[in-house]
């Protein structure tokens, strides 16, 4: 790392600088006397009895007092103190994450009787901001098999995989223990199947781990929209988590959960599913305590996760459409002439394997000071290979990807007086990563059998990939209590290091249209990436391809101003920014063209300014309806690949090869060598000039109802405005447009291949710019009954998301290839992959205490989603903007608005004719609810779904109290019951490839007298498949002992 005097001068000026996240709620009331006066200057003590550590405050000239800081934790005690007053005390008073718990008291006179005392007004059902808080007991009821996060927000009516509210994941903020635990450099592989990713967008997804081990979670909460202006660097969703802390009892727990073969049936939509041996384990122990009573506390969890599954699908099983003969004589041909071994083609195994260490310190300095210090570790690595129906790839196509994650976390939580606060963090993250592969560094080949693909080679995303992020933070909020007036100031700063080694293709890419044109050596094409000074593996894969530095600056003040007894106002002002430190290159061939000379590659280091106001209204004294909301705007981070892209894809140490042969090329091992071939050609990714981050003004209001016999309904509404998107464009094309003539007049490019490049040296050139179009909005409904021993949920959500790119991709090219649009660089709106639409949640849990010794938990969690968003596209550069992936389709009404051209084998022989085509497609139109409403119309990007899909998990526990403290507890958590009660219930479904989200219905071939000429050859009753896995009941066992 290159340290600049400018970097140098940052850290040693600004030490109070970060985003400060919440560890900690807050207790806030009012202190009466009989007659309902105000009293003044009473001290309140708060306890957390566990620890013995006290938080004091007293009460304003106005009877309101607030006690800030206070750990999450049901233990705390609270006593009301005034001279010539009773004193006043409750116990075992919960504080949950980022909420405030109100307790009134009322104080009565010494020489009055203390039974006639009128004690609490208890206030903790109600909201005060719309955070979705997942409570220590939520978290042991949740049914869980991959003890993930993921798992646990499925109980939220807004969330949608790892998405909330209808934003994209790629913006949400993770927090453990108030310091960021976020991805930053934003890396995705596309998901497959219903379930997604379980850890997308966290440190170590990519080896499909979580951030922090299950059993060191205390309590979690979501947060779409909160107007505490200490709260930001998100435009999805805020999630924070804080970790589990010792007390002065000693307790220890040792737990393992499982499953394999025996525990997942064998049947997915009543279709019998192949069935392999497969292993799937966690095991873990924890141990807190005190080091010194009441003085130094302890908490150590270590997990350990094992798992093996078998790849499925192998080719001439019943379950692929691929040949097993193609695929021997395709490994024959490499071995044979080019003395490489592609890898296993008939069976393989995945392994994964994590290992997390937490621990963390509590020192109880003195009545007034406390220091926390705690430490992440998450070791791990991942198997990817996938064989599904119609895509298989040889052994060698498979990788490990290897991660190493370390948080280190020190915070001190300091009470000056009863009216001054203050908590400092600093936090240290690290995280290495990387892939190894079986065999020599060979191309990456694309071998096309009929309508299935077949890769061999060394994946292009796994020859070259080793990154190396360090992120520093420091947090600081100071709290100051004046009569009405809660006053907090706080300043951040995060500073990001990042060696990123990435090359696409750096060991060729290679395509061929036919098994027949591999054999013969005749590849369709021919991509590839090389350095131009010392492309050897070892240096490219040692040397970073980009190196970034990356400073994130913000500033915000608030109060928050008790009116009365009904009505809390919150106002505040953010200041966020963020600066490159280092300048990212631009060619002088990108200076010297005129069209891309403006461009600077920097971003606008203005800080943005976000004012927020938020209110909580009580509409009478018994304060059992409450109305909530405010409007403010919110600053963003964004995945730092996309700087990183820019850095490398410039033009300067980097170029490409992309030739199209015409006879035949033997393959070729190294890129380079076909340089002469096009010498200087490269692809160049610019970042507009004055680029934002993200920004969004976002708004909201809800109403809580808290009805008799425990029950609450809660009505709450959101929306969000977008001030500035993320989209990439394509702008090396010329102007030189032309329309389709007939029912589809779409523009398109008149010309093709170098004519039509403004700069023919640079294969595409793709900006990085804003977009001021997007919105989202959700309306939710919930209702909740708690008692004792139940819990209970029951939400509506319905969302809506429209933008004019999702951007899911990594790079910049593959952001502007897939957005499907009729004009990719002027989309309309339309719905996100990430819309919602309707979701239904319904989660209840039971406790039965069937002895003094020993109780039984029976939990459900319903979820029903409508459908997954998906886009009917055309195979084939309609309008040739350079991709083959993104043009919607034209509905025809009937067959003189549409093209077809006869479908002949390789003699000319017609197979398919037009008008046989025109018959099935008309069907397939008429059998499709939403291809029939858009006849005489293009389809929407993401405009289909896929039918609704309906989940019920189960979760059942025995727990049985043994000698003295120790208890054991038998757990089985069940995914899928409807699948377990019928073979044929239970189907869940999804369009493959989940994250692009597109499904080919017509193959462009050509234009032909001023019209596209397609053909339609899709065989499948419908665009989506069901997902085998998912549709299938699995059932963990597990077991966890208490002492």
């Amino acid at each position: 790392m290159n340290y600049s005097l400018l970097r140098i001068t940052l850290l040693c000026f600004f030490p109070l600088i970060i985003f400060a996240q919440e560890t900690t709620g807050r207790l806030e009331g009012k202190i009466n006397d009989t007659k309902n006066q105000p009293i003044a200057f009473a001290d309140i003590i708060v306890t957390d009895t566990s620890t013995n550590f006290k938080y004091g405050s007293i009460s304003q000239e106005s009877g309101y007092y607030l006690v800030n800081n206070l750990p999450p934790g049901n233990t705390y005690k609270i006593e009301v103190r005034f001279l010539g007053y009773h004193t006043e005390t409750l116990e075992n008073i919960t504080i949950n994450l980022g909420a405030t718990t109100t307790k009134d008291f009322i104080l009565k006179d010494e020489d009055e009787a203390l039974d006639a005392v009128v004690l609490t007004i208890d206030r903790t059902n109600f909201k005060k901001d719309n955070e979705k808080l997942i409570s220590r007991k939520t978290i042991a009821q949740t049914p869980t098999i991959s003890r993930s996060i993921q798992d646990l927000t499925r109980t939220l009516p807004e969330a949608n995989l790892n998405s909330f509210a209808g934003a994209s994941n790629r913006f949400n903020n993770l927090n453990i223990d108030g310091v960021a635990n976020n991805d930053v450099v934003g890396f995705q592989e596309p998901a497959s199947g219903a379930a997604g990713s379980s850890a997308n967008g966290t440190p170590g997804s990519l080896s499909k781990t979580q951030p922090i081990a299950f059993g060191a979670i205390k309590e979690l909460s979501v947060k779409t929209t909160p107007f505490d202006v200490s709260i930001g660097n998100f435009t999805g969703a805020n999630i924070n988590l804080v970790t589990k802390n010792g007390t002065n009892t000693t307790k220890t727990a040792i737990y393992g959960f499982g499953n394999n073969q025996s525990l997942v049936g064998k049947y997915a939509d009543g279709t019998r599913q192949e069935v392999n041996n497969f292993y799937d384990i966690q095991v873990g122990a924890s141990i807190g305590g005190a080091l010194k009573k009441d003085k130094l506390f302890y908490f150590i969890n270590v997990e350990q996760s094992l798992s093996s599954l078998p790849v499925l699908n192998a080719p001439g099983s019943a379950t692929s459409n691929i040949d097993f003969e193609t695929v021997q004589l395709i490994s024959e041909t490499l071995q044979s002439r080019y003395n490489y071994d592609p890898g296993t083609f008939t069976n393989a195994e995945l392994k994964t394997v994590s290992t997390k260490i937490f621990a963390r310190l509590d020192y109880n300095i003195s009545d007034k000071h406390k220091l926390t210090l705690r430490n992440n570790y998450v070791n791990s690595f991942s198997d990817n290979l996938e064989w599904n129906e119609s895509i298989f790839n040889f052994g060698n196509q498979g990788y490990r990807h290897n991660s190493i994650a370390n948080s280190l976390t020190a915070e001190w939580n300091a009470n000056f007086n009863n009216n001054t606060s203050n908590v400092l963090s600093i936090g240290y993250n690290k995280v290495t990563e990387d892939r190894e592969f079986e065999g020599r560094v060979f191309p990456h080949l694309l071998i096309q059998d009929a309508s299935n693909r077949i890769f061999a080679g060394t994946y292009r995303e796994g020859s070259v990939y080793n990154t190396d992020l360090n992120t520093f933070q420091i947090t600081n909020k100071f709290n100051y209590i004046k009569d009405k007036h809660t006053f907090t100031i706080g300043a951040l700063l995060q500073y990001n290091d990042i060696d990123y080694g990435f090359l696409s293709a750096w060991n060729g890419r290679w395509q061929y249209n036919s098994v027949e044109n591999f054999i013969n050596d005749r590849p369709s094409r021919i991509r590839g990436v090389y350095r131009t000074s010392n492309n050897t593996f070892d240096f490219v894969s040692n040397t970073p391809s980009a190196t970034l530095d990356i400073l994130t600056t913000g500033f915000y003040a608030q109060d928050r101003i008790r009116f009365n007894d009904l009505l809390t106002v919150s106002a505040g002002i953010r200041l966020d920014n963020q600066v490159l430190l280092d300048e990212l290159p631009v060619s002088d061939e990108v200076k010297n063209t005129p069209e891309f000379s403006r461009f600077e590659n920097t971003i606008n280091a203005t800080p943005q300014i976000n004012p927020r106001i938020g209110f909580n209204y009580y509409l009478n004294d018994d304060k059992k309806i409450q109305i909530r909301g405010g409007t403010g705007l919110f600053t963003g981070r964004i995945p730092y690949l996309w700087f990183a892209y820019a850095e490398y894809i410039s033009g300067t140490d980097y170029f490409n090869v992309d030739i199209r042969p015409t006879g035949e090329t033997p393959i070729v091992e190294n890129v380079e060598d076909l340089a002469s071939q096009q010498p200087g050609l490269t692809e160049i990714n610019l970042i507009d000039n004055d680029f934002d981050l993200p920004r969004e003004w976002k708004s909201n209001i809800a109403v809580d109802f808290k009805l008799p016999n425990n029950f609450g309904v809660t009505v709450e509404g959101s929306y969000t405005n977008v001030i500035n998107g993320i989209f990439f464009k394509s702008i090396n094309r010329k102007d030189e447009t032309a329309t389709f003539s007939g029912a589809d007049n779409r523009s398109y490019f008149t010309g093709t291949g170098e004519a039509i490049k403004i700069n023919p040296n640079f294969t595409n050139v793709f900006l990085l710019t804003n977009t001021n179009k997007g919105y989202r909005y959700n309306l939710t409904l919930g209702l909740t009954k708690r008692t004792d021993q139940y819990n209970g949920f029951l939400g509506y959500t319905y969302g809506k998301s429209k933008d004019i790119s999702s951007t899911v991709r990594n790079s910049p090219a593959a952001n502007f290839e897939w957005n499907q649009s009729i004009n990719a660089n002027n989309p309309e709106l339309s719905f996100s992959n990430f819309d919602l639409r309707h979701k239904i949640v319904s989660s209840h849990s039971y406790q039965f205490n069937i002895s003094n010794k020993s109780d039984f938990l029976v939990s459900m969690l319903y979820n029903g989603t409508s459908g997954s968003p998906f886009s009917f596209v055309n195979q084939g550069d309609v309008n040739r903007d350079g991709s083959s992936r993104n043009d919607l389709v034209y509905v025809p009404n009937d067959q003189s608005e549409i093209n077809l051209i006869d479908i002949t084998d390789s003699n000319g022989t017609v197979i398919t004719s037009a008008e046989q085509q025109w018959e099935n497609l008309n069907n397939y139109i008429n059998n499709n609810d939403y291809l029939r409403s858009r006849r005489g119309q293009y389809t929407e990007r993401n405009g289909a779904n896929t039918p609704w899909n309906h989940r019920f998990d189960a979760r059942l526990e025995y727990g049985l109290k043994l000698k003295g403290s120790h208890r054991i507890s038998l757990s089985l958590d069940i995914f899928n019951v409807l699948n377990l009660m019928n073979r044929n219930w239970g189907k869940l479904v999804f369009v493959p490839n989940v994250v692009n989200s597109s499904f080919s219905l017509l193959n462009f071939q050509r234009i032909e007298n001023n019209q596209p000429t397609y053909q339609f050859q899709i065989e499948d009753a419908t665009p989506w498949v069901v997902d085998t896995e998912s549709s299938r009941w699995k059932a963990q066992f597990g077991i966890k002992y208490h002492f």
